[in-house]
């Protein structure tokens, strides 16, 4: 896992199934060479796959093994140790939804926290959806709506959600601008989720 781009090819496959295409649009400066090669050694070592979706899409995509899935708790120590650690948003850079969903979001999941029953939630961050299924004590982000009404829906940007994760905004702040939206009787879900600045 030590190799050049081998982490983050883990981490993109962290919200589901990804074309090889898909993979090069995420990982921008990769070379097609360098991540095809990558991704043969993460194949060899049992902790990529590769399948075909049913029709109508019978399309090849890269999933993660069961083995690989247990990189996802080594992946979040090293996201909540960095999540303190980087500036506040830029306003000229903002932070790509993705990128925020899976680090100040998915990194921080406890399924105990959020009631132990299985649950939908989904957040959109700056307008893109993202889905967090708990199944059976475990978590899983997926880009996307639901397919059924979720159990939670939040509003927010991305640059709010990374200040709060870092402290320096509170959810009654961002509900109070404007910058976070939620239903009023969802209050109780949204604290489960610890948005809030924790160590």
């Amino acid at each position: 896992m030590g190799e050049r781009w081998s982490l983050l090819i883990v981490r993109e496959l962290l919200g589901g199934p990804k074309r090889y295409t898909e993979l090069r649009s995420e990982l921008g400066d990769v070379s097609p060479t360098l991540l095809a090669s990558r991704l043969a050694e993460l194949e060899a070592d049992g902790l990529v796959e590769q399948q075909v979706l049913p029709p109508p899409a019978g399309r090849t995509v890269y999933v993660l093994t069961d083995d690989g899935r247990t990189l996802v708790p080594i992946l979040r120590d090293l996201t909540r140790w960095g999540m303190h650690r980087i500036a506040e948003p830029d306003v000229a850079r903002p932070p790509r939804p993705l990128m925020v969903a899976r680090a100040a979001l998915f990194a921080y999941l406890e399924p105990a926290r959020l009631g132990g029953a299985d649950r939908t939630y989904e957040f959109r961050i700056d307008q893109q959806p993202f889905t967090i299924e708990i199944r059976d004590g475990h978590s899983q982000l997926q880009d996307g709506s639901p397919s059924a009404p979720a159990d939670l829906v939040v509003t927010i940007s991305a640059a709010d959600l990374i200040r709060l994760r870092r402290g320096s905004l509170t959810v009654r702040q961002a509900t109070k601008t404007g910058g976070m939206e939620y239903r009023a009787a969802d209050r109780a879900r949204v604290d489960a989720f610890a948005l809030e600045h924790s160590p």
